[in-house]
């Protein structure tokens, strides 16, 4: 146990252990408020109610070279796993990436709790007032943690990641003094990804904008970040010799930000075609549609609607009579609006479930397995046609295959194709050479991929609300199953959470 906390709490002096009346274990780490007892062969967590310690206190794929963070897992598997990591300076030791901050017996440190994304495996910031703080932090580990060649995981490098975490990490008033530590850090580790240092500074002068407004945050800020000239130059040279992926590169209207105008790279002669003659297999939707519309009736069949006549039967009067409304026009308007607030009420229909949560959720189960199992051989599907480039299909497919094992071409990714959902020519940014049949029908599989995925976490909410036996939504989700899905703007009305 004290392995796994001291790799949080680097100094073991500062883990405390108390044994309790019910014969439980605890252990404190007094400087970060974090408490955890050891109860069923198992270190629950205090401050996140349903979470434990996970058995693998290691991420896969990513961050490698830091290991100053704990892992909680929910105990009913409901919600998404916790990455809990230490709040201060992201440093490059002689081994390792550490996060450093007050060595002192009674510091108050703080951390940060990110979530890991239960689709895209992502480590995502959580909301809250220091959101943009930890998206900055976890920008400077990925940038310290990185490497010339992607994460096997997320098939990008750390400078990348900490690219697109820049980009989600505006703000209208002015940086606080952690916000500020962690931005100016950045610089240090855009050797490989010299991209980093522009949106930085502009993330930092556009937060400054409105300073003036905000007198006590400005005087909060220790410094004002440079702009980093070499990194600009560095950028310039590295796009204009195209000797860097795209994901690595910055939009038309951020260079024009950044650097002044708009950077083109150097024609060589070799440019790969704007559309090949590529084809892809068509996926079968049959059965997959059919199996979408076996869950919809399976849920229809989960609920029983009262009918009309039992609805009127149910039906009372209006509890107040005009007697309790004062005879001006403003009672009468209150008295109207109570009045088909309560018709409203008595319309509602009410709905029972067929049976037990406890036997609908293997009815769930079963809905869930047959939808997670067509949802990952499309996504598996979906995955290998856009990166497939068969050596013998052009004279510039060795080349491109090259590239891309270098990182010099984008991999694609499942988020990838959550985002070409709405622009599918996006999808020739990882494949030059599919032909418009082919991006036709990727797109119309992707957008049945993009419906087994809200399926499939509706399913999931569904069963967290049996485990429970929260009957009111289970019933709500089981009602709510019709869809209308608009391909071109991917409007599902379904049920918003899912």
């Amino acid at each position: 146990m004290l392995r796994v906390l001291s790799k949080f709490e680097t100094d073991i002096e500062f883990i405390h252990g108390f044994a309790t009346r019910r014969r439980t274990l605890l252990f404190e780490l007094p400087r970060y408020g974090l408490g955890f007892e050891l109860r069923d062969g198992r270190l629950h967590s205090d401050n996140f109610v349903g979470f434990v310690l996970a058995p693998r206190q290691q991420l896969q794929d990513t961050l490698h070279g830091f290991q100053q963070y704990l892992l909680l897992e929910s105990v009913t598997q409901d919600a998404p796993s916790l990455v809990i990591i230490p709040v201060g300076a992201v440093v490059w030791t002689a081994v390792l990436v550490e996060v450093q901050g007050s060595s002192a017996f009674d510091a108050q440190r703080r951390y940060h709790a990110y979530e890991v994304h239960p689709r895209f495996v992502s480590i995502e910031a959580r909301h809250g007032p220091t959101a943009i703080e930890a998206r900055l932090q976890l920008a400077a580990l990925y940038a310290a943690t990185g490497m010339a060649l992607p994460e096997a995981g997320l098939k990008k490098t750390g400078g990348e990641i900490a690219l697109e975490l820049l980009r989600h990490s505006w703000k209208a008033h002015p940086h606080t003094a952690a916000e500020f530590k962690q931005l100016s850090s950045l610089g240090g580790f855009s050797r490989l990804t010299p991209a980093l240092s522009l949106p930085a500074y502009e993330l930092h002068t556009s937060a400054r904008e409105l300073a003036f407004l905000h007198i006590s945050g400005s005087r909060q800020e220790s410094g004002v970040l440079a702009r980093d000239g070499a990194a600009g130059t560095e950028y310039i040279l590295r796009k204009e010799a195209s000797r860097g992926c795209s994901r690595a590169l910055l939009t038309a209207d951020e260079e024009k930000a950044a650097i002044g105008h708009k950077v083109v790279a150097w024609p060589n002669g070799r440019e790969f075609p704007v559309a090949g003659g590529l084809q892809v297999p068509r996926v079968k939707a049959v059965k997959t549609l059919a199996t979408l519309q076996g869950l919809a009736q399976a849920l229809e069949a989960m609920v029983v609607c009262l009918d009309e006549g039992a609805v009127a039967a149910k039906r009372e009067p209006f509890p107040l009579s005009t007697e309790h409304f004062v005879d001006t026009a403003l009672g009468q308007s209150i008295q109207t609006d109570l009045q088909q607030s309560w018709q409203a009420h008595q319309a509602t229909t009410t709905v029972h479930l067929t049976s037990s949560p406890s036997s609908l959720a293997k009815k769930l189960a079963q809905q869930q397995s047959a939808i997670q199992c067509s949802r990952s051989e499309l996504e598996a599907k979906l995955l290998s046609d856009v990166d497939r480039v068969p050596s013998e299909h052009h004279w510039h497919a060795p080349a491109f295959n090259m590239r891309r094992a270098a990182n010099l071409e984008p991999r694609v990714t499942p988020r990838d194709l959550a985002s070409v959902a709405c622009a599918p020519a996006g999808l020739r940014a990882f494949n030059p050479f599919l032909s418009d049949e082919a991006i036709e029908a990727l797109h119309e599989e992707i957008l049945l991929w993009l419906q087994l995925c809200v399926a499939e976490d509706k399913l999931v909410q569904m069963l967290a609300h049996a485990a429970v036996g929260n009957l009111l939504e289970l019933g709500r989700e089981a009602r709510q199953t019709r869809r209308a899905w608009d391909g071109l703007t991917l409007t599902l009305t379904l049920n918003p959470s899912g």
